[in-house]
This record gives structure tokens, C-alpha cells and sequence, in this order.
């Protein structure tokens, strides 16, 4: 009965902090966005994009398991898609930040991480 009753005190106590941190802005989900990590300016000819893959794995982009990030495929074809078509970036970084997910959805970022991989060099790291 004790060991319920820690388990369920445990859930609450991340539910509560998931719900918290998702009130506060901090939900991991970053826009399309570009990032300067050295100096270099913004006429800069050779850039390396960062596309950030953050939480679960899965077909929609709508709030995942107890408002955990979701990390939806449409987003990281979109995100490669804009790195292949700037002549500047040379380079691609994939972080990757997740549990897994869906078969299906993780198939489709393979698809479109290796369909980039044929244009620009992309090296994933987690």
C-alpha cells in the first residue's frame, strides 16, 4: 500500500512540474529559427544549420502525454528543407533530444534526414 501510495505521489509530482513548465514557456519546442553561434555576421557565406528534434516522436505536432514536446515530422522536413535551399549552409547538425515514438512518424524524418544526406553533409547527435 506504501509503494502505491509513493507511486502515485511521484506522478503527481511530475505532472505537476510538466504542466509548470509548459505554463512557463519552457515546453523544448524551438521556432525556425537562425541562430549565429560564432562571429560571422549575417552576410555570412558558410554557415552550419542546427535543426533541433525535441520530445516524442509522433505524427501530429499537437501537445504530446502530459504536455511533453512532440517532435512532428512535418516540422523537421520543413527545418531540413530550409537548410537545403540557402546556397550558405554547408553543413547540417540534427539534435536529436528524445524518447522515441512512432514508427511511422520516425520513418518519415529518416526518409527526409537521408534524402538531405544526398545534397549536404548531416551529422545527428543526441
Amino acid at each position: 500500500m506504501l509503494a502505491l501510495l509513493v507511486s502515485v505521489g511521484l506522478n503527481m509530482a511530475q505532472s505537476m512540474l510538466l504542466l509548470g513548465q509548459e505554463a512557463a514557456g519552457l515546453d523544448g519546442r524551438e521556432k525556425l529559427t537562425e541562430k549565429l553561434e560564432t562571429p560571422g555576421g549575417k552576410n555570412a557565406t558558410d554557415k552550419i544549420a542546427r535543426v533541433d528534434l525535441e520530445g516524442i516522436i509522433a505524427s501530429t505536432e499537437e501537445g504530446g502525454l502530459m504536455g511533453m514536446a512532440v517532435a512532428g515530422p512535418d516540422f523537421i522536413k520543413r527545418a531540413l528543407e530550409q537548410a537545403l535551399e540557402d546556397t550558405d549552409v554547408k553543413a547540417v547538425l540534427l539534435r536529436v533530444n528524445s524518447p522515441g515514438g512512432e514508427v511511422t512518424a520516425s520513418d518519415t524524418i529518416y526518409a527526409a534526414v537521408k534524402k538531405a544526406a544526398e545534397k549536404k553533409p548531416v551529422v545527428v547527435f543526441m
